[in-house]
């Protein structure tokens, strides 16, 4: 590549428009590296194959007739098909193999077809495909074909690369910053510009620290369009094209500094690995792009970047390499119990199993609707609970699932249309985990209906309890246990259920085993099993995804509340720990120690944990002779610890600055403590206490 004759284009209008710090001669080598570093990382993307045929079908002014160039749509913006044919012809003029390598006809049509694009000038309604969505797929383009490029056509071309500063502010956050400052290095390095690859280098690690606007939190959540968990969507995005970039500046004058480099890494291994179960990264993080038909698992994206940082941030090596290997081989992204308080969403994996419990709060917002995608989502953060073994129990499953009972719901049967963002105006929502077991709250008020709803994480096993189900809503109250796919037999404790599909009644049945799961129901009087074949529209969630017809076989566990419930409840457990059906008996022991809308309660009988969600002041049993009074509404974890007890404690509303305990033995008060609850986002509003033995 010709690096004087890069410089030497760029005159003129050009110049006064952005213009060109030249490099000084210990610059040199850097620009030749990240040149070369660009040109090998996009000549291994994208394809070829079609190249030739697009070159035909050209018109000779360089549009194709098949193009929608008038077209605006916020979404699938349909004049898009014109630059990723570009990017194809840039592609194959630069493989050996190719009938277009160095081909004149290459030469005339990537010009031709600039000129054409540059000339039309497409626009859509939606901003970002105006100054991002675009320039991702020109930026391939010219960083292959710019020695073939005509010198108004590279100059011109080039100048549609943004530069973060010139852009309103509300655009250049979290991801969409790190586009820009991709464009700007992207530009810096094909005109030689210092000065651009400095603001470049300068903004993205601008975006490596810990912050409560849009970013990385400091629970290592990503946030993206206001307090949105986007871990797996914008914020997956972001660590690719972090980890991209810095691989691209490494070893020049605008590398990272090794500080950044570290809580990128950081966060790759505490805020999206944990996400991850086989093919699997957690829906509930991916916001609105959960609806998107996708042709590589994003497990393998995450894959491919904790193999560059493992290149990147020596500092790190050894826990980028374990989660290496427990993604390549397809297994769990991490064991444990994690509470994302910053965002209102719970982990929990063991060797056997995830699960994943998703909430909205009014500190957060649960999910968005836009550009035409994730159009009946309106229940996705109210609960909804994820139960997975490999990873595939949900595939193909949108299309056609019942929106209004989605695994873990609680809800009347209607799916309310929604755009914009989903919101919670209720507080008392939130967790508590101590890395290894954990508990979540939501006091529920939505769509005319209200209620108490408690999980509790531990071992293999999810137990979930509601009290005061109330609503005026017109339409039956359920909560759903799961809509998963349906995969081989179905038992309960009397026997094999439904051979051939149908909808059984489980009044008097104390589990149903499918798939792996045993279902436990504790306190589930209208319980009902639906095995069924559903056909759907695909249309019905995301229109981008055309109207072909989808299908699945699905499996669906309900409880019954009825038509406008007043002070319905229920209880069941989800345990993960019988791979056949015939061990489902063997589900560990526990008992509710209390189910209402005061205390909603559980101890696991086999190791004497309990878990307590307090919705004002109240007590809870420990064992036969200890008991633990708190002052207020607040989620307890009591553990049994070498003949005393550790005790978290946590207050979901962050709305106490403290929390006052009693220790209670044979009902005398044997210690009082005063626990201080952290201030500020930066922590997790929870304390420990280990009481006198």
């Amino acid at each position: 590549m010709n690096l004087s004759r890069r410089r030497c284009l760029v005159t003129g209008a050009a110049a006064l428009a952005a213009p060109v710090v030249h490099a000084q001669p210990g610059d040199k080598a850097g620009f030749a590296l990240v040149l070369a570093r660009l040109r090998t990382e996009y000549l291994s993307q994208g394809s070829a194959a079609d190249a030739a045929r697009q070159l035909a079908n050209m018109a000779p002014g360089g549009l194709w007739p098949d193009v929608d160039y008038a077209d605006q749509s916020v979404g699938d913006w349909r004049a898009m098909p014109h630059l990723a044919r570009l990017r194809a012809i840039a592609l194959a003029s630069q493989q050996p193999t190719h009938a277009l390598y160095g081909a004149p006809a290459a030469r005339q049509a990537l010009n031709t077809g600039l000129r054409a694009w540059l000339g039309r000038k497409p626009v859509s309604t939606n901003w970002w495909h105006n100054t991002i969505g675009q320039q991702l797929v020109l930026m391939p383009v010219l960083v292959l074909a710019y020695d073939l490029l005509d010198a108004d056509v590279a100059r011109d071309a080039t100048a549609l690369l943004q530069d973060p500063g010139k852009v309103p502010p509300e655009q250049a956050t979290g991801q969409n910053l790190v586009w820009y400052a991709t464009e700007q290095l992207v530009r810096g390095a094909l005109r030689s510009d210092t000065a651009d690859l400095a603001a470049a280098s300068a903004s993205l690690q601008s975006t490596l620290r810990i912050t409560g606007d849009e970013g990385i939190q400091a629970d290592y959540s990503f946030h993206q369009h206001g307090p949105q968990l986007y871990s797996g969507g914008y914020g997956l995005g972001f660590l690719q094209d972090s980890a991209r970039t810095a691989a691209w500046l490494a070893g020049t004058p605008w590398g990272f500094a090794a500080d950044r480099l570290e809580l990128l890494a950081d966060y790759a291994l505490q805020g999206i690995v944990p996400l991850i179960r086989g093919p699997w990264l957690d829906w509930g993080a991916r916001g609105r792009e959960f609806t998107r038909d996708e042709r590589v698992p994003r497990p393998q994206l995450v894959l491919a970047a904790l193999k560059q940082l493992q290149l990147l941030v020596p500092t790190r090596t050894q826990a980028l390499g374990v989660a290496v290997g427990q993604l390549g081989a397809g297994g769990a992204g991490a064991t444990g119990n994690r509470h994302y308080w910053r965002s209102d969403f719970m982990v929990h994996q063991t060797a056997r199993g995830y699960l994943s419990l998703k909430l909205v709060s009014a500190r957060t917002v649960g999910t968005e609707s836009g550009n035409g995608e994730n159009l009946l989502g309106y229940w996705l953060p109210f609960g909804v609970t994820y139960l997975l073994r490999r990873g595939d129990e949900y595939d193909g499953l949108p299309p056609v699932w019942d929106w209004s009972a989605l695994p873990g719901l609680t809800a009347p049967a209607e799916t309310p249309a929604f755009t914009g963002y989903q919101r919670h105006g209720q507080r008392f929502v939130g967790g508590l985990s101590d890395g290894t077991s954990g508990l979540a709250v939501m006091v529920l008020d939505k769509l005319q209906t209200t209620a108490r709803r408690a999980w509790f994480f531990h071992g293999d096993m999810l137990v979930a309890l509601g009290a005061g189900i109330n609503s005026s809503h017109p339409q039956a109250v359920n909560t759903t246990l799961n809509q998963t796919r349906w995969v081989g037999p179905v038992h309960t404790d009397s026997g094999p259920a439904l051979p051939s599909g149908g909808t059984l009644a489980l009044t008097g049945r104390r589990w149903v085993w499918h798939d792996g799961i045993t279902y436990v129901l504790l306190d589930a009087q209208a319980a009902t099993l639906r095995l069924e074949a559903r056909r759907q529209s695909v249309n019905t969630i995301n229109p981008a995804l055309g109207r072909q017809g989808a299908e699945a076989r699905v499996c669906t566990l309900t409880i019954g509340h009825g038509v406008r419930p007043v002070d319905a409840h229920y209880g069941y457990g989800a345990w993960l720990g019988a791979a056949r059906a015939e061990d489902a008996n063997h589900a560990p022991a526990l008992e509710i120690l209390a189910n209402t809308v005061a205390l909603q309660a559980v101890r696991h009988t086999q190791d004497g944990l309990v878990q307590a969600v307090f919705h004002r002041e109240g007590t809870v049993m420990l064992d036969t002779q200890q008991s633990l009074r708190v002052d207020g509404a607040c989620l307890v974890q009591a553990r049994p610890k070498a003949g005393s007890w550790q005790v978290d404690v946590a207050d979901p509303a962050r709305l106490r600055s403290t929390v006052r305990l009693q220790w209670l033995r044979g009902g005398q008060v044997m210690a009082t403590q005063e626990l201080t609850l952290p201030a500020g986002e930066d922590q997790a509003p929870q304390a420990r206490w280990s009481p006198p033995g």
